[in-house]
């Protein structure tokens, strides 16, 4: 190759790095400026987190829920899927998690202790008493850690298609270079962004296969968020990771003593129903586990119905438990009393049963 043609070829490839660039600022702009905050933001440990506290029945003893997206979306995705029609009865706690939406990521985010340390931190800041923990995909995950890390500030869990356990086969490319330095840092403000722009919709319909995205799913959960470099680059640095965590907290799955649902989708091609879902249920004592034919992996869209059943069987749970504390609480205040009462009174109670 001859100095010239070297030189062009330097020339064009500056040319594509900066159209790129300046693309990937328009696209920043486009999508934040479409899809503005739309939750409140608290500081936890420092750092803002961006929730949606949605209580329509104040009345409700129904226990509140915390609904935990999975990667490549945030808090839109579940509030379009569960939070606005189970709000109608109970409090719902939609939260970004960090670094994804509008949440700001702490160091080291991509370790579940960190990411359930903010969630905790949400919630007590909200005084949500024992909520139901709902999550989906690696929310899941991160339901599983915070059930593990917080056992006394949850009443149950509902995992639906959630991660749990080691997978063969690593993580597609595309993430562990986004989650880099050098060559990902170039692509993340070049290409991905491009990609999103062009390809963002195709993508995100293969996650729901074999369904179809609710209409104008893309848009209306600001997916295209993701294709942010910063936030691109959390996302994949959490997926990247993911391994590794559940490798490490799986052994004390046993541990969990609170009442566990689980739904799989039959068809999810995304996280395997059989090395996951199915295997946790056997791990958790008392955890009921069910697989939702001809389903997939967006199980928060398309399994309404199992998802009600099992909600109502965590209700009845609940409540039994919550009638069987009052009812020991009850069987020793009538002790106490006995025990506290005058001798004189005590015989004349006696001589009456007598």
């Amino acid at each position: 190759m001859n100095w010239s043609v070297f030189k062009v070829l330097v020339l064009l490839i500056v040319i594509a790095t900066v159209a790129g660039v300046a693309h990937t600022f328009f696209y920043i702009k486009k999508w934040e400026e479409a899809h503005t905050p739309t939750g409140k933001f608290i500081k936890v440990n420092g750092h803002k987190v961006h929730y949606r506290d949605i209580n329509r029945a104040p009345e409700s003893d129904l226990a509140p829920i915390v609904l935990i997206h999975g990667a490549s979306a945030n808090f839109l995705d579940m509030k379009i899927a569960l939070g606005d029609r189970l709000s109608e009865n109970r409090r719902i706690i939609l939260v970004d998690r960090p670094g994804h939406g509008y949440s700001e990521r702490p160091k080291d985010s991509h370790l579940l202790n960190v990411q359930t340390r903010q969630i905790n931190g949400l919630i007590k800041r909200l005084k949500v008493d024992k909520p139901i923990v709902i999550g989906q995909s690696y929310g899941g995950a991160v339901a599983l850690k915070y059930a593990l890390n917080y056992p006394d500030d949850v009443s149950g869990l509902l995992l639906l298609a959630g991660v749990s356990h080691p997978w063969p086969g690593g993580v597609a490319k595309h993430y562990s270079i986004g989650a880099g330095e050098g060559l990902g840092t170039l692509l993340r403000w070049t290409l991905f962004p491009a990609l999103g722009e062009l390809k963002g919709p195709d993508f995100t319909a293969q996650t729901f296969w074999p369904s179809k995205p609710p209409r104008d799913y893309h848009n209306r959960a600001a997916i295209g968020l993701l294709y942010r470099p910063n936030e691109f680059k959390n996302n994949a640095k959490d997926i990247t990771h993911l391994l590794k965590e559940v490798n490490s907290m799986k052994s004390r799955y046993n541990t969990i003593n609170i009442p566990v649902k689980i739904l799989a989708g039959t068809h999810d091609t995304v996280v395997s129903p059989t090395i996951h879902s199915r295997t946790l249920s056997q791990e958790i004592p008392n955890a009921h586990f069910e697989f939702v034919k001809g389903e997939g992996h967006t199980l928060q869209h398309s399994a309404t119905n199992e998802i009600d059943a099992m909600l109502a069987e965590l209700d009845a749970d609940l409540s039994a438990k919550a009638a069987a504390i009052a009812k020991a609480e009850g069987n020793v205040g009538t002790a106490n009393d006995a025990a506290d009462e005058p001798e004189e009174l005590v015989e004349d109670l006696t001589q009456s049963r007598e």
